[in-house]
C-alpha cells in the first residue's frame, strides 16, 4: 500500500508540471490587417486582381470597384518581436504586369491601405518586384539596442 500513496502524488506532480509546461509554451498571436485597391495606369480599378499571401497560402481578389475587404491575419507574437512582421505578396491581374512583394511590411493591431498601380503587359516586363522596409522609428528602434 505504500507504494501505491508513493506512485499518485508523483504522477499527480508529473501531471501538473507537464500541463503547465505547455501551456506555457503556446505563444500568443497577434493581429494584422490590410485592405487593397489596385487601379491600372489610367487610375481604373482592377477588378479581379488576386492578392496572394505567400506564408498564409490565403489568396483575395479585388471587386468591381478594385478593392478587397479588410484582410485579417495572425501571426505569432515572437515573428512581430520588433515591431512589425513581414511577408512576401503577389499581386496578379489579367493583361497586367505581376507585382511581387518581398518584406511587405504589416505592423500589429495597425490597419493598413494599400493603393498599388499595376502596369499592362505589353510582354516586355516579364514582373514588377520590390522589397519594402519597416517605418524609420522601427529601424531606430533595431539599431539602437
Amino acid at each position: 500500500m505504500k507504494k501505491v500513496w508513493f506512485f499518485v502524488p508523483f504522477w499527480a506532480i508529473f501531471c501538473l508540471f507537464f500541463i503547465g509546461g505547455c501551456a506555457k509554451t503556446k505563444s500568443k498571436t497577434v493581429g494584422l490587417s490590410v485592405s487593397f485597391f489596385i487601379t491600372d495606369q489610367e487610375g481604373l480599378p482592377v477588378s479581379g486582381a488576386e492578392i496572394s499571401f505567400k506564408a498564409f497560402g490565403l489568396t483575395f481578389i479585388t471587386d468591381d470597384g478594385g478593392r478587397t475587404e479588410n484582410v485579417s491575419l495572425s501571426v505569432n507574437a515572437d515573428d512581430c518581436a520588433d515591431g512589425w512582421y513581414g511577408t512576401t505578396v503577389v499581386v496578379r491581374a489579367e493583361n497586367k504586369v505581376t507585382i511581387a512583394i518581398f518584406n511587405f511590411v504589416l505592423y500589429p493591431a495597425v490597419g493598413r491601405e494599400v493603393d498599388l498601380m499595376m502596369l499592362t503587359d505589353d510582354g516586355t516586363l516579364p514582373y514588377c518586384a520590390y522589397v519594402e522596409i519597416p517605418s524609420a522609428d522601427a529601424i531606430r528602434r533595431l539599431t539602437m539596442q
